[in-house]
């Protein structure tokens, strides 16, 4: 008579089943989880930079007294798309473009040195007027960059209308 200790192949077959399925969810579960978490990170790096841009942007121009004509400015070579923002303050006069290689830059006159800096990588500036009249007294500046993540991805904007400190 055979007794009953242990458990047949086939229990041990069907329990192994189930545990692969369990397990398998669970990594289906784990894997959506970590893409939606890195598609979130890339969207807020994204509109981080942007932010961080244009609180640059409005601390110039803020400052500013005037609006400059772009072409009293001596740029370097700046996107066909691109219209620079350009203010005189005291000290100096500062522009805001975008540059051929499709990174924002900052540039920065005074009596003694321009200096240019890139100020965010990928990311464009449009303005509205396209060109303020040194007579404007704001302008409505839009920053604009994409981002992706495995072939997903999207593009994101920030726009603030500012004013010149007169």
């Amino acid at each position: 008579m055979r007794g009953s200790k242990g458990f047949t192949i086939v229990e041990l077959m069907v329990a192994a089943f189930i545990f692969l399925i369990v397990i398998g969810i669970f990594f289906v579960v784990y894997q959506a989880e970590t893409t939606t978490f890195q598609e979130s990170k890339r969207e807020m790096e994204a509109i981080d930079k942007l932010w961080l841009s244009m609180d640059q942007i409005k601390q110039e121009v803020r400052e500013g007294e005037e609006f400059k004509d772009p072409s009293s400015f001596p740029l370097p070579t700046i996107a066909s798309d691109s219209n620079p923002l350009i203010i005189s303050n005291d000290t100096a006069v500062v522009a805001f473009y975008t540059s051929g290689d499709s990174a924002l830059y900052k540039a920065t006159s005074t009596d003694t040195a321009l200096t240019h800096r890139i100020l965010a990588s990928a990311v464009t500036i449009s303005l509205s007027p396209s060109t303020p009249s040194p007579s404007s007294s704001c302008v409505q500046v839009e920053l604009f960059t994409e981002w992706a993540y495995k072939g997903r991805g999207t593009g994101e904007s920030v726009s603030s209308k500012i004013y010149l400190r007169n």
